[in-house]
């Protein structure tokens, strides 16, 4: 059996989602090692084999400290890949002049080997980055872990996209990430043109809110997979260190 954790930590910021918090500016920008060691401490109780991470900082704003290397030791895992979300191409080259920017990664986290690293971008959108990985554990898989568009037109053409590199995939897959949509047409899409499914039955209308995390209404994390992948558990936790709840995915592969 293989546990999944897949959490958007907001950067550590400690926020929970509530809107007046929001324009608590510095906040927003600047997170703390106390909050990524809390989170660190929760995540390690429920002993996950790889941990998805979004919007994770390279290391504290007033620090040379790698929140990268605490991460991997507290959790106790054996490798990690951590890129950062923009590419810094066409409009996001203005990004190249914001300090914070260069420090906001997505990363992945295994206690065993990552093989097969590919970083990929998407053509629309300012947070651009897709990483795709293969693990064995003990069996041969791959991870697509993304962030899509806030704006609905650069999230349409993200999904276009991401249904393709999807279909060109030849292993089980594991798709995970901040979808930044609760719409169902746009899931739809997704789990109608590839062979991805929901992790639990449709026909039960289980919704698996995430957001914002004090009290959350929108299922915007989710975790889809291909039917080679069995799943065990799966369900958010209730983890109020982050504006999203993270969810936790127990699988084995056929």
């Amino acid at each position: 059996m293989t546990r999944i954790i897949l959490y958007n930590t907001q950067y550590c910021t400690g926020l929970n989602g509530k809107k007046w918090k929001y324009f608590l500016l510095w906040k927003r920008f600047f997170g703390t090692k106390t909050n990524l060691i809390n989170i660190c401490k929760k995540i390690s109780e429920y002993k996950p084999d790889i941990f998805l991470a979004i919007e994770i900082q390279k290391k504290g704003f007033f620090s040379n400290q790698s929140y990268i290397t605490l991460i991997k030791k507290q959790l106790k895992m054996k490798s990690c890949v951590a890129e950062v979300k923009y590419n810094f191409q066409g409009r996001s080259k203005m990004l190249k002049i914001v300090p914070w920017a260069k420090y906001q990664l997505q990363t992945i986290f295994s206690n065993q080997k990552i093989n097969k690293i590919k970083k990929i971008y998407f053509k629309s959108g300012f947070k651009k980055l897709l990483l795709k990985v293969t693990i064995t554990a003990p069996k041969k898989f791959t991870i697509i872990l993304m962030h899509l568009s806030l704006r609905k037109i650069p999230r349409q053409n993200q999904i276009k996209e991401l249904i393709k590199i999807i279909n060109n995939s030849k292993n089980p897959l594991i798709l995970a990430g901040d979808f930044n949509t609760s719409k169902k047409e746009e899931i739809n899409q997704i789990l109608n043109q590839t062979k991805l499914i929901l992790p639990y039955n449709p026909k039960t209308k289980k919704e698996y809110f995430t957001f914002p995390s004090y009290s959350p209404k929108k299922e915007m994390d989710r975790i889809l997979v291909t039917p080679e992948i069995i799943i065990k558990k799966y369900y958010p936790l209730k983890l109020k260190l982050s504006d999203h709840l993270p969810i936790l995915m127990d699988f084995k592969i056929k």
